[in-house]
């Protein structure tokens, strides 16, 4: 009778281990599905500004080719302006 006492003490104290460790692990799996998948959000949210980042650097590029323009067209008004104020 005491024999039956002991194993069933064993066997609840073992169904303890085995569900505090089926536990710790889901835990565990959980974290790391959800850090994954978080991983995966940053990822993309960083593409998605690379690819503004992109788009911002060739417009900067476009402003600069007008501003270089514009100012080529002011030293030719300018030199223009110069050549009729030698000439009058």
């Amino acid at each position: 009778m005491s024999e039956t006492k002991v194993t069933m003490g064993m066997l609840k104290n073992s169904i303890t281990l085995i569900l505090a460790i089926v536990i710790a692990l889901s835990g565990v799996f959980i974290a790391w599905g959800t850090l994954t998948q978080k991983i995966a959000t940053v990822q993309a949210d960083y593409a998605a500004l690379e690819i503004r980042v992109d788009k911002g650097n060739s417009t900067l590029i476009e402003i600069q080719v007008q501003l270089a323009e514009i100012q080529r067209d002011i030293l030719y008004i300018r030199e223009k302006l110069a050549e009729r104020e030698g000439k009058g």
